[in-house]
């Protein structure tokens, strides 16, 4: 990250330990284990990637992050029990939320869900910023919710959004010209 007070770049690890052990045991804690997969931790460049098998629990992701409370199933009650005893997880059920919190306040991109098949569930974090211009915004603007910040990671992310959602990040002065544009 570019600092413009100073002529040195402020120095972050890739990768949060917090996050990445929130990622992991959830993969660990959610596998639908009746699949006889694996989980898979990919390492690239810019980006882990945590692969388990089995569709994500909660509606929706967005619903996972505004829930912050325990789930009302746990595909394995036991392991998640015996991980909670561990301290490995809490059952609070804010670690997504946690996750993301985190990684806007290092002004990182969101962690990334992909949860389209039901097969699977796919959990990218990212290392490297995408587009500076994003992160610039998260050290302008602390105040933004965590619903503005998500919004514009989309932005930034080159997925959809939709034009009251474009409208609203206009107000906010944090997007101009075209809505792919940060």
């Amino acid at each position: 990250m570019i600092d413009e007070t100073t002529l040195f770049p402020e120095e972050v690890p890739h990768y949060d330990e917090w996050i990445m052990r929130e990622a992991l045991n959830n993969s660990v804690a959610h596998q639908d284990y009746s699949k006889s997969s694996c989980i898979i931790v990919l390492e690239y460049n810019d980006r882990l990637i945590f692969d388990n098998a089995g569709s994500f629990i909660p509606d929706s992701v967005e619903a996972a992050i505004h829930y912050n409370r325990p789930q009302r199933y746990y595909r394995n009650p036991f392991l998640v029990n015996a991980m909670v005893n561990l301290n490995m997880i809490d059952t609070i059920g804010s670690g997504i939320m946690k996750m993301f919190t985190i990684q806007q306040s290092r002004f990182f991109p969101m962690p990334t869900y992909d949860i389209s098949n039901e097969n699977h569930t796919e959990v990218t974090i990212h290392s490297k910023l995408i587009n500076e211009n994003y992160s610039r915004q998260l050290k302008k603007h602390p105040e933004l919710s965590l619903d503005d910040v998500i919004l514009l990671d989309k932005v930034q992310k080159k997925q959809s959004v939709s034009e009251t959602e474009t409208a609203h990040l206009r107000e906010l002065k944090l997007v101009a010209g075209i809505a792919s544009e940060l």
